[in-house]
């Protein structure tokens, strides 16, 4: 059951504490929420079906795109570290080499986000989600997206900070990468992606498609 309800209509209790390593600003405490709402803010449709046309896949398409920016900054860094090092025009310092491969990663990270974002985008205009997103298929190339993403950026962020060296481990200079490769480390524990793995193991039994 999915219920809707205004600040004023409710009163929340702080159960917990939030000072995780990264993505702070996500500040995620654990909190008792107690509140009267009217009848017409309970959403009528069960939660099973919000979780599988809604929840899941714009959660999963939303943190995706998170990774893909962190990951993107983290890459525009080394870059610029890399032109920095290169000085005169048509010198290629050694770390280019790294930087194209690091490229490379990031465009295939960024055609997969942009995919599954079509894909989900067009069976709404069409009015085909009800259907589509419930199918085993989906389900399994929607969780497959959060894996693979939260398990791209932070390799790309740690590749940046490779070419960066010194000048991305250290906070507070033009190439610091430091805080990319802590927050992009959240994204496999965000919903564990070994969870999401058995999750795909089970439908992978059943689906009978590619």
């Amino acid at each position: 059951m999915l219920v809707l309800t205004r600040g004023t209509e409710a009163a929340l209790e702080q159960t917990s504490q939030w000072d995780p390593l990264g993505m702070r600003g996500t500040c995620s405490p654990g909190f008792v929420v107690r509140g009267r709402v009217r009848d017409d803010n309970v959403i009528p449709v069960p939660f099973g079906e919000v979780a599988v046309e809604t929840m899941v896949p714009f959660s999963h398409l939303l943190w995706a795109h998170v990774w893909l920016g962190i990951a993107a900054a983290a890459y525009d860094r080394a870059r610029a570290f890399v032109r920095a090092q290169a000085g005169a025009p048509g010198s290629v310092p050694p770390t280019a080499t790294r930087l194209a491969a690091v490229a490379t990663a990031l465009q295939a990270m960024r055609g997969e986000v942009a995919a599954a974002t079509s894909e989900y985008v067009g069976m709404i205009e069409d009015g085909l989600e009800p259907e589509a997103l419930g199918t085993i298929g989906y389900a399994i190339r929607i969780n497959t997206l959060k894996i693979s993403a939260s398990e791209h950026a932070p390799r790309i962020c740690a590749a940046a900070l490779s070419i960066c060296g010194m000048a991305g481990y250290q906070n507070g200079t033009p190439f610091s990468v430091g805080r990319h490769l802590r927050d992009a480390l959240s994204g496999a524990l965000m919903i564990a992606n070994e969870r999401i793995q058995a999750t795909n193991a089970g439908l992978l039994l059943l689906h009978k498609g590619t």
